[in-house]
Order: structure tokens, then C-alpha cells, then sequence
């Protein structure tokens, strides 16, 4: 598509055409295909879902249900970290896309530092006085978490 453009799973393209995506959760043999007691079915409509676009979420997480033995769960796995890492990326997009929404992203680790800073800042983006006291003896620092900053696999 030009300029890298997806279109969206599921119905009308970000062109304006019909996206085949949609029609894998439709189709016979689709999501509900393994409690029809078809997987193979099913695991093929997520194949082919997946051949037009390798990351569509509901297709990965369709796919990780009939893959999923508790045996062996490691495939499911794989996949379901695929698509939990696409839907976050996607929900990231989303929210830094101009105009759609404010945000403010807050560092647990500046706020456990400058906790009244935080507070004062965050009564400031939602336009509204806050019991910032309040706020600032609700902040547990035994919750902050160390991350490496390594991607999900």
C-alpha cells in the first residue's frame, strides 16, 4: 500500500477497500472452527489471515489457542508474545497519533524521587485539584521494578 499504510483488520482498508483480513474470523473454520471440532480449518484461516499481514493481533492469538497444549506450550507461547508485543506497539501508535488524545507518561521511578513534582503535574493535566498529601503517601515503592528495557520476544 502506499506509503507503508495498513488497512485495519477486519473491514474497509485505510484506502477505503475491503480488507480480506476480517474474513479469517468469519469464514467457516475461523476462530470458532476448534469448538466446531475443526482446527485444521482454523489453524488455515489464521495462516492465510497471516499471510497478508504477519501481525495481525486476532489472527496470532487464534493461532496460540489451537496451537496450545499444555504439554508442550511453548509454540503458544511464542506467538502469543508476537502478538502481545504488536498490540502494544499498536497501542503506542495509537495514543501518540496528533490529536486523538492527550497523554502523560509518568516514570514510577521520578515519581518515587520527586513525588510532589508528580503529583502537582499530574493535577495539572487533568485540570483539577488534587489531594497531592494523599497522593504521595499512596506511592509504594516496594512496587517499582527494575526493567532491562529488552523488547518481548
Amino acid at each position: 500500500m502506499p506509503g507503508g499504510a495498513r488497512p485495519r483488520p477486519g473491514g474497509s482498508g485505510s484506502d477505503g477497500r475491503f480488507d480480506a483480513r476480517g474474513l479469517a474470523s468469519h469464514r467457516p473454520g475461523g476462530p470458532r472452527g476448534r469448538e466446531a471440532g475443526k482446527p485444521e480449518e482454523t489453524l488455515r484461516a489464521f495462516t492465510e489471515a497471516l499471510q497478508l499481514d504477519p501481525d495481525h493481533v486476532p489472527s496470532l492469538a487464534g493461532m496460540a489457542r489451537i496451537r496450545f497444549s499444555p504439554q508442550a506450550p511453548a509454540p503458544a507461547i511464542r506467538i502469543l508474545k508476537r502478538a502481545l508485543a504488536h498490540h502494544h506497539r499498536q497501542t503506542l501508535e495509537l495514543l501518540e497519533e496528533p490529536g486523538l488524545f492527550q497523554t502523560l507518561r509518568v516514570s514510577y521511578g521520578h515519581l518515587l524521587s520527586h513525588p510532589q513534582a508528580e503529583a502537582e503535574c499530574i493535577g495539572t493535566f487533568l485540570d483539577r485539584k488534587l489531594d497531592t498529601r494523599a497522593m504521595r503517601a499512596a506511592i509504594r515503592p516496594d512496587l517499582y521494578r527494575v526493567r532491562t528495557g529488552a523488547e518481548p520476544e
